[in-house]
């Protein structure tokens, strides 16, 4: 059964690949990207870190090196950084540290290929989601129904900022593990087959990592799973907005923010809200159908309890 499923499995996801043939992969060396490298092995892959430490840029080398023609790899410099997220504000409508950290990288990614003339770009959306990668699933393990009921919220849920952001770069992003094949075959795995034991360790995406074992290596297939923004280095920036603003001015303006409706959390999420409000204007309060974020007052879904506007969670 494990054979056939993953021949199953294998099958969608190359049909998948070449529904729509590119030849960039935005490569960060993780699982998913990864196995997307492998099966199309394209001419350019595209790497971003923050300073030449990043873990990525180790990874991702690794891959394209088995896997890639021409590897562009772009070094973030802190300045570089920070006239990033002031992009990823604007296109994205949101001042959510987590939503902004992570999306610096595809942001970077997508102005090197516009900036080179690629029309389409390959990227590993979708696969935490469709697959349950996140870590935070790992709590679940000894309750199955609530494992379950989480990876579908997350399968329902589910938004990638890389398309908006693609829009407005003019580089058309093409996702294979959001293909309606691998939706549907995903649906049908056992949830001991998503996440799973092994080694002495819980992991997620258990079945791709399985599957792809000999195609990848045991290096990369067995990577531990970091979010974007730790991965390139992107995290690293709170600190650097950390030390940008006094005691004295962060109160104050946080004092400011809530008396507009705004809890502004810290320094760093106090930077996001002044380029937002820079570039647009607080919604006016209105009744929600659903859940009303007490963080800035915008709706939010029952399902998310997370809003994408300023990044309160619980919103209630």
């Amino acid at each position: 059964m494990k054979n056939e499923l993953c021949k199953r499995l294998k099958d969608c996801v190359r049909s998948a690949v070449w529904d729509e043939v590119c030849d960039t992969v935005l490569l960060s060396g993780g699982l998913d990207s990864t196995i997307i490298a492998a099966i199309r092995q394209p001419e350019y892959s595209i790497t971003i870190g923050f300073g030449s430490e990043a873990t990525d840029l180790k990874y991702a080398d690794a891959a394209a090196l088995k896997f890639v023609r021409k590897k562009i790899t772009r070094i973030l410099s802190t300045q570089e950084v920070l006239r990033l997220i002031d992009r990823v504000i604007i296109a994205l409508r949101t001042f959510d540290p987590i939503t902004i950290r992570n999306s610096v990288v595809p942001y970077a990614a997508l102005e090197v290929a516009n900036s080179n003339g690629f029309e389409c770009v390959y990227t590993g959306d979708g696969g935490d989601e469709i697959f349950a990668g996140y870590n935070f699933l790992k709590r679940y393990l000894d309750n199955s129904s609530r494992l379950e009921s989480e990876i579908s919220r997350l399968r329902t849920i589910m938004t990638f900022p890389s398309f908006s952001i693609g829009d407005s770069l003019k580089v058309k992003i093409i996702a294979p593990f959001l293909n309606e094949k691998v939706v549907r075959i995903a649906e049908l795995i056992p949830i001991s087959d998503l996440v799973s034991f092994y080694r002495n360790r819980i992991w997620g995406k258990i079945v791709l990592r399985r599957c792809y074992r000999n195609e990848l290596g045991e290096d990369l297939c067995w990577r531990t799973k970091q979010a974007q923004e730790e991965g390139a280095g992107i995290s690293r920036i709170r600190e650097v907005l950390e030390n940008t603003y006094t005691d004295f001015s962060f109160v104050e303006e946080a004092r400011m923010a809530k008396g507009n409706g705004v809890i502004v959390r810290d320094k760093e999420h106090l930077h996001y809200f002044r380029s937002f409000i820079r570039n647009f204007s607080l919604q006016e309060k209105c009744d929600c159908p659903e859940l009303t974020c007490s963080g800035c007052g915008n709706c939010v879904s029952f399902l998310s309890n997370y809003c994408q506007q300023c990044g309160q969670y619980p919103v209630a």
